[in-house]
């Protein structure tokens, strides 16, 4: 079935729908809050209060604006911004994009090619101070601007961009003893 479709038997609370719109889109919302937190609970905390505005708000979707994916990406991104805003918690970024505009999942393939599997990045990644994670995750992964983390994290500009340096600077130190050949890349 087709999204579209899916989604107007979900707005009429189709329970079978609801159920298929879930499983198709779990495993995507589960990783995107995964980035954001060291914490499983968490993330599962996440992914369950992103698929209740998810539902909630399926009848302002408007495919014109926005793709199905990215409309629930910004949902679940906001509701992760809304608890860290709320109580600050450890956030975490689990795929690396380089400065130099390749996709998070095409540099996370070089990692992976230099010996570095996803669970090393991640544990490295996981190690950085949580403003650090944050910022990155936001600048480097969500592609936000250091005016708008500044923004929405209430920091001064020069400040995310301090972050986002000293973060890639540590990861590198993290990664350098396994990444020989990637050290470079990643300067």
């Amino acid at each position: 079935m087709n999204t579209q479709k899916l989604i107007e038997k979900c707005i009429s609370k189709d329970p079978a729908a609801e159920r298929e719109l879930y499983y198709a889109y779990a495993k995507r919302i589960y990783g995107l809050c995964r980035r954001y937190t060291k914490d499983d609970h968490q993330a599962k905390d996440y992914m369950q209060e992103s698929f209740q505005k998810i539902f909630l708000n399926l009848h302002k979707f408007d495919e014109e604006k926005a793709s199905f994916e990215t409309w629930i990406s910004k949902i679940t991104v906001n509701t992760v911004l809304a608890d860290f805003n709320k109580k600050k918690v450890p956030l975490l970024f689990d795929e690396y994009n380089s400065v130099y505009g390749q996709s998070a999942r095409d540099k996370l393939g070089d990692i992976v090619a230099y010996g570095i599997s996803k669970e090393e990045l991640i544990a490295a990644i996981r190690r950085l101070p949580e403003e650090y994670q944050m910022v990155l995750n936001l600048s480097v992964f969500e592609n936000w601007t250091h005016e708008a983390i500044a923004n929405r994290m209430n920091i001064e500009v020069s400040s995310s961009r301090s972050k986002l340096t000293r973060a890639k600077q540590l990861l590198k130190k993290k990664l350098i003893y396994k990444l020989p050949k990637l050290y470079g890349k990643l300067a």
